[in-house]
């Protein structure tokens, strides 16, 4: 079922429940745009075989469904969400199509980079193997992740497609914004955040309250020497636009990693957080976003931080 069918079914539930879900209000939830977040939702790697709705689909589809099945109604509502899409950038066999004119013109140092992209390679290779990971995981994992790092020009224009697709939504960068990234998605959400980080006009960085990372792989070594272009000790730090960082982890997740010794913060509040989810054997896909989305724990980390009178 589509996310928009869910709306109707919401419509004739919403006669019946109660007014309030999780400690919040119908007052709370019917707030001004301007009040409430915005949910920017980051998939993973492996999607050269679908369309951007597609996934963007399969996405609205999980959410939606998560949450008629744990509070009876919908509470984000389609039009807070944005949908990132940069999986046409990091198809191997695909042409990259650039949005962002800033990386029209990047310009690659060739000597600097076949160093780097021997090292990157040798590393994902050996982190790979080093995780037994099954043939078909093991290519995608490897191929997206490399043409990632190795080309600039393919991680500068995914790390932009997270504001190009705020911008194109017309979304004000001073609203409050909640990110769910599942696996590749941490990676180039972070590597996005931590760019925009820099920017010295602070009217210009985003302003994430809720950084919430779903089977992810940020927190492994070669991956965070691959971020900082050179080898760095962990942990690294947390960008400054990042409020919050809880990170999740279902027990049978190959791909799934912990990260609260791989990244640092000046406060307790702003350090990562990982919570790891008991297995259960009904799920075929345990890596799957619709899999972490059926965790009541999970839900309720992205639900909550959408909430407009969440701190």
């Amino acid at each position: 079922m589509r996310a928009t069918s869910w709306l109707i079914l919401v419509t004739l539930l919403s006669l019946l429940l109660p007014t309030r879900v999780l400690g919040w209000s119908e007052d709370s939830v019917s707030s001004t745009e301007s009040e409430r977040p915005v949910l920017a939702l980051l998939h993973g790697r492996g999607q050269s075989d679908f369309s951007a709705e597609e996934v963007r689909g399969r996405f609205l589809d999980a959410l939606a469904s998560a949450q008629l099945e744990a509070y009876g109604q919908l509470i984000v509502p389609e039009d807070d969400i944005v949908f990132v899409w940069y999986g046409d950038v990091i198809d191997p066999s695909g042409h990259i199509a650039l949005s962002s004119d800033g990386c029209r013109f990047l310009q690659e140092s060739e000597n600097l980079q076949r160093s780097f992209k021997r090292r990157v390679k040798k590393q994902l290779l050996r982190a790979a193997t080093g995780l037994r990971l099954d043939r078909s995981i093991l290519k995608t994992f490897t191929s997206d992740t490399y043409k990632y790092f190795s080309d600039l020009t393919t991680r500068c224009e995914a790390d932009a497609r997270l504001e190009l697709s705020l911008a194109n939504r017309e979304i004000d960068r001073q609203r409050r914004i909640v990110i769910l990234a599942h696996s590749m998605g941490g990676i180039v959400a972070y590597s996005a955040l931590r760019n925009n980080s820099q920017i010295p006009n602070d009217s210009f960085r985003l302003k994430v309250s809720d950084f919430v990372t779903v089977g992810t792989q940020i927190g492994l070594e070669p991956i965070l020497e691959a971020l900082t272009g050179k080898y760095s000790e962990p942990p690294l730090p947390v960008p400054q636009n990042i409020s919050r960082w809880t990170n999740f982890i279902v027990e049978r997740d190959p791909l799934a990693f912990g990260l609260a010794d791989s990244f640092y913060a000046s406060t307790d509040a702003r350090r990562p957080r990982d919570a790891r989810l008991g297995s259960e054997d009904k799920w075929e896909h345990p890596h799957a976003i619709e899999t972490y989305l059926s965790y009541r724990s999970v839900l309720d980390a992205i639900v909550r931080a959408w909430l407009p009178d969440n701190p």
